[in-house]
């Protein structure tokens, strides 16, 4: 890495220990006050995204940042694809197993780890909307390794894109450009698009929607405010002169805002109730808007159906799949800036150069459906195919229970064929009752699963005995067995009929529910 060893050669400890705005000594004024969006028209536009084109992104980078300040929806989809990859926890992973390695590994954490870390990806994300960031690092060179102390964001109008070198370097006060000073600027060019970084900036990208939806929101305002008021129409004589006009216009001017006004009676004022047809004048701005906003999310996001459209949840998941895209893009392209501005000149100024460094990592990880791998895993085991319980448990990120105390285990799914054991023995009413139930203090439940329902089955049993149908079977089954078609069965059917004997059923039946009205009596009502 020669720009590696130039780096070490030209590195400065009383440099890198001064506050970012001193070390920005001779360079432009970092505060543009004056406005870029306000006024703004088409021909404005494209002299500004022309000159944004040529070496004068100055204006264009002013309306990038109001952009952001004076649009919710462009802000807001901008912001959503920043805090997308700022979110993502960072890791660093060693060069090697070895012990230095592992050290210049832990080294490298503890930079990741610092609270400020964060900040420092969001402000470099700053380069989506306008190209490129800048982000200043203040050391602290007090200690035996030197780590960065603070990060200071930078206005982008303070460097420029150098074509010849493809680096950004630093603008001074005459225009002439510098290179950056070593190890003190941590760079981020996003690439979005083949050329120029201001060429493929976002805020590019979007800046025709947000100029058209500037004018349409101003025109919908300008028609909110008259719709629905009658237009008023004043009225001359022919012998009116200029001072009687003048005066007839103020008083209409005077109606309109005081909702007075006094006129000769020579004059008249009529009121004229506006035509039904401006009404669709208001579905067509926000129809317009609204159109806008999609396009500048497809723009920013890469697609419009989790911001504008609320559709359905497996068309919303596919578009999600097209944003996992374009933060996996981000997020690689933010980590090799960090890799590149921070990461490598720390590990060297601390550690020397070296064969191999430790890289640093915003690892996306696509959402998974666990409840369908969990589906398809079931389904595996009920065909026999032995699964580790490790590998499940690393899955689902489930820990091995410390013993047996802290296992949570959950009840086993109940065939629909096998009796419940708690609920079957007991009688309808009894089911009603509870353990602690204060009517009976649980009396009811004890009961209808012992002794009581042990006797019901058995007179349900007894009732229900082979011999009790034989007095309604027998005909039935002699008709069948001298009948050689179907018709001539049913034909005897209807004579077997008379034949029937249902005394003893209805006998046995009778005596089976008044004792089970009795046993019932006493299991559901224990004070009987």
């Amino acid at each position: 890495m020669k720009w590696l060893e130039d780096f070490l050669k030209k590195v400065s400890s009383k440099k890198l220990a001064e506050p970012a705005g001193e070390a920005e000594t001779g360079s432009i004024a970092d505060k543009w006050e004056e406005t870029i969006v306000a006024g703004l028209t088409p021909g404005r536009m494209a002299q500004i995204l022309k000159d944004a084109a040529g070496d004068d992104p100055d204006d264009f980078l002013g309306m990038a940042e109001e952009m952001e300040e004076l649009d919710p929806h462009y802000g807001s989809v901008l912001r959503t694809r920043k805090l997308a990859i700022s979110s993502i926890e960072a890791e660093i992973v060693a060069a090697s197993e070895d012990a230095k390695d592992q050290e210049i590994a832990k080294f490298a954490r503890e930079i990741v780890d610092a609270p400020n870390f964060p900040d420092l990806l969001a402000d470099c994300l700053d380069g989506l909307g306008k190209g490129y960031a800048v982000c200043a690092i203040e050391w602290d060179t007090s200690k035996n390794l030197w780590k960065p102390e603070n990060y200071v964001w930078r206005d982008p109008r303070s460097f420029r894109w150098d074509r010849a070198t493809r680096t950004i370097k630093r603008r001074l006060a005459d225009g002439s450009l510098v290179d950056l000073d070593p190890g003190r600027y941590v760079t981020h060019v996003p690439r979005l698009k083949s050329g120029a970084p201001v060429r493929g900036a976002l805020a590019r990208l979007a800046s025709w929607s947000f100029l058209f939806k500037n004018y349409t929101v101003k025109d919908w305002v300008r028609f909110i405010e008259v719709y629905g008021m009658p237009l008023r129409v004043g009225k001359y004589g022919p012998n009116a002169n200029e001072d009687d006009k003048r005066n007839l216009l103020r008083a209409l001017a005077n109606i309109g805002t005081d909702a007075a006004g006094i006129i000769p009676n020579t004059m008249n004022i009529d009121f004229v109730q506006t035509g039904a047809g401006t009404a669709a004048q208001g579905p067509v701005f926000g129809q317009f808007a609204d159109y806008l906003d999609k396009q500048i999310s497809k723009g920013v996001l890469g697609q419009t159906m989790t911001t504008d459209d609320g559709a359905s949840r497996a068309q919303s998941e596919v578009h999600n799949e097209v944003r996992l895209d374009i933060k996996a893009v981000d997020a690689r392209q933010l980590a090799a800036s960090i890799q590149k501005s921070l990461i490598i000149p720390a590990c060297a100024l601390n550690f020397g150069m070296l064969e191999k460094y430790p890289t640093f990592r915003l690892p996306v990880e696509e959402p998974e459906d666990l409840k369908a791998w969990t589906a398809n895993v079931t389904e595996f085991m009920d065909r026999g195919l032995p699964v580790s319980r490790k590998q499940i448990r690393e899955k689902i990120v489930l820990d091995e229970p410390i013993d047996e105390a802290d296992a949570l285990v959950g009840r086993a799914p109940r065939s629909s064929l096998e009796p419940d054991d708690e609920i079957a023995p007991r009688s309808r009413k009894a089911r009603a009752h509870r353990s602690d139930c204060p009517c009976c203090g649980g009396k009811a439940i004890a009961l209808a699963t012992s002794e009581g329902q042990d006797s019901l089955d058995e007179i349900v049993a007894a009732a229900l005995a082979d011999d009790a149908m034989d007095g309604l079977v027998e005909p039935v089954l002699a008709a069948a067995r001298g009948s050689r078609s179907f018709d001539e069965f049913m034909t005897k059917l209807t004579q077997a009929a008379g034949e029937m004997d249902a005394a003893s059923i209805i006998t046995r039946l009778g005596e089976a529910t008044f004792k089970a009205r009795g046993l019932g009596s006493a299991t559901d009502d224990p004070q009987a």
